[in-house]
């Protein structure tokens, strides 16, 4: 009989590896995806040409800052947006502590179509959109800002 598996968090395995710092992940060229297959129609998401540079990922607790690693990324949206991404993050908590801002720019809504009809029952028939976001997480509480400033 194989046992069920462990509903612990994945920081306690990441700790558990050993003491270890990775000071730069660098991603190229990569694809982020996102699916979901229980909405109808199908959600489609994704990031390609994705660059993604992530500073001082550690399992070693720092004290003396809150949020010691940063993330920057930058990418082509579905519907041709350009994406331009940056955070400062505690990844070791369960709930990662974070401070994030976002732009996506000059994205075209019909791409996103899918996507609104299976989440808000709206239908799009054109036209693109500028979206700009601010928020912070901390102590699994979330907040901030998500402004459509641009839709034509």
């Amino acid at each position: 009989m194989s046992k069920e598996p462990s509903k612990d968090s994945w920081t306690k395995a990441l700790k558990a590896l050993m003491p270890m710092t990775i000071n730069r992940l660098q991603v190229n060229k990569g694809k982020f995806a996102y699916l979901d297959l229980s909405k109808k129609p199908i959600t489609n998401l994704h990031i390609d040409d994705m660059q993604l540079t992530a500073l001082n990922l550690a399992n070693v607790q720092k004290t003396n800052k809150a949020l010691p690693s940063h993330v920057s990324l930058t990418g082509t949206s579905i519907g041709g947006g350009q994406l331009k991404s940056d955070m400062d993050v505690n990844v070791l908590k369960e709930i990662p502590d974070l401070d994030l801002g976002m732009a996506l720019k000059g994205s075209n809504l019909l791409s996103l179509n899918a996507f609104f009809e299976g989440n808000a029952k709206i239908d799009v028939e054109r036209g693109n959109i500028d979206i700009f976001s601010k928020f912070t997480l901390k102590d699994g509480e979330m907040n901030g800002t998500l402004s459509p400033l641009s839709v034509t």
